[in-house]
């Protein structure tokens, strides 16, 4: 059977009662499942994982299965690029921001001498601000250590820009 394949699905259900959640949520996995092969499309197992955000502590984690195949349970999970963890947190995504920034900085400090102030301020607005900007409401839940390691990037970045060693 050829078709499209279905592998970026997702299925949320919030209750107090974990059983609840690992019944709803296993019908609703049988039903995807039902669309797909009505529509010609094939999953994609390898990319099928789960996530329990809000677990009590000493509680098993619940079993979905889908088509037989239990589902990976993941503490972390990438979506729409922002790295979430079952604590909601954000301490794994903090580090690839600053990753990604530094490394930019790096390429456009080859460059410097090369470039006046108001390239370098674009350069900054067009592909260092956007990592800042784009989902910046996580920052709020993020941890002191890890607020100020982005503010410490941004600094190196502005820098950068105003040819400030200071």
């Amino acid at each position: 059977m050829s078709g499209s394949y279905a592998d970026d699905t997702q299925i949320f259900y919030a209750d107090n009662e974990l059983s609840h959640v690992e019944e709803t949520i296993n019908n609703d996995l049988i039903s995807a499942d039902i669309w797909f092969a009505r529509n010609g499309m094939k999953r994609n197992s390898s990319k099928y994982k789960a996530m329990v955000l809000g677990k009590n502590k000493g509680t098993d984690d619940p079993v979905f299965k889908c088509e037989e195949s239990q589902l990976p349970i993941s503490n972390t999970m990438e979506l729409l690029g922002v790295t979430i963890d079952e604590k909601s947190n954000f301490e794994k995504h903090i580090p690839k921001i600053c990753r990604k920034v530094s490394q930019q900085i790096a390429v456009l400090k080859r460059m410097q001498k090369l470039l006046p102030f108001e390239t370098r301020r674009d350069l900054y607005k067009a592909f260092i601000l956007p990592h800042f900007n784009y989902c910046s409401e996580t920052w709020h839940l993020c941890n002191k250590k890890s607020a100020d390691k982005l503010e410490m990037v941004n600094k190196r970045a502005l820098r950068f820009v105003s040819k400030d060693k200071s």
